[in-house]
């Protein structure tokens, strides 16, 4: 039996994302932020086993863009579908863990839904 991520709790983030997209007025964007921080999105991010003998996982598309340590991840199946050349492995992380993790450890932004007519770039500040 073959598991399927489920993008339902994803809806209203992808909703803001499109909108935000149209139409990028802070109180859109801001929108988007606050999804993804403090609402119920789970986003799909590209790893590999941690080093053997140490516990975790490996984020395996991180990149330089705008001269910060970039994270790529996705809504959905379809959108890591639309960016992945070969078969890539991903996690599903909540979102708002997911950011407060990348901004603990030198992640200076993340690119959510890459490669899509949805695809957010937003920077992260460490607290």
């Amino acid at each position: 039996m073959e598991t399927r991520f489920p993008e339902g709790p994803n809806s209203r983030l992808v909703n803001l994302m499109t909108i935000a997209c149209h139409d990028p007025t802070p109180e859109n964007n801001a929108a988007v932020t606050e999804e993804l921080f403090n609402g119920t999105a789970v986003l799909l991010v590209p790893t590999e086993p941690a080093a053997e003998g140490t516990m975790g996982v490996t984020f395996t598309h991180v990149q330089q863009m705008e001269g910060k340590v970039t994270l790529i991840a996705f809504t959905g199946e379809a959108a890591v579908y639309s960016y992945a050349k070969e078969d890539i492995c991903c996690m599903g992380f909540p979102s708002g863990v997911l950011l407060r993790h990348c901004m603990e450890n030198g992640i200076g932004a993340i690119v959510v839904d890459p490669n899509t007519p949805n695809e957010v770039y937003m920077g992260l500040n460490a607290a």
